[in-house]
């Protein structure tokens, strides 16, 4: 198998198809109505991140529902514990019959992975979204190595904490 190398002067993106089914009545914890996505950049590089492109379709108000993204894996069920907060949030929208596409800019922010969190805001139908991630990688230095050693471990066992739905791009 030939491995590509990894370019740092081209600016990468990465689609997401997101998902979140309808929103559930009953409001008992895990949520079905939330989706994670989330994405870690390759060894010894970090993204920095540019734009976030979002495009969903709202036929008759169907389609209506929140997309956020956030610095690291996204722990906090859209703050379902009190006194527990997503303080790492990057982007926060929510989509209607009127805004159905969106582009932030995410100022170059530079982190090691990230979470982009959907979750549908009807009980009739679910939401679809296709969020396009924007990003440079840049190689790091051993110091940072070291600091998201510890800020953000690469571990399988902490994935399992939160989420309905993990998607993990890193292979």
């Amino acid at each position: 198998m030939i491995q590509l190398e990894l370019q740092e002067d081209k600016i990468n993106r990465q689609v997401h198809y997101t998902y979140a089914q309808a929103k559930d009545i009953e409001g008992t914890y895990p949520l079905k109505n939330n989706s994670f996505v989330y994405n870690r950049a390759p060894d010894g590089y970090l993204f920095q991140l540019v734009e976030l492109d979002i495009s969903c379709s709202c036929e008759a108000g169907v389609n209506v529902g929140i997309v956020e993204m956030s610095d690291g894996h996204y722990y906090t069920g859209w703050n379902i514990w009190a006194g527990v907060e997503n303080r790492e949030t990057l982007v926060r929208i929510e989509t209607d019959v009127y805004f159905v596409n969106f582009s932030k800019s995410l100022h170059s922010w530079e982190c090691k992975e990230y979470t982009i969190a959907t979750r549908s805001k009807k009980t009739d139908a679910p939401f679809k979204t296709c969020c396009i991630v924007w990003y440079y990688l840049r190689k790091m230095s051993p110091l940072e190595k070291y600091q998201y050693a510890v800020i953000q471990p690469k571990g399988e066992h902490i994935r399992k904490a939160g989420a309905t739905t993990v998607e993990s791009t890193e292979e």
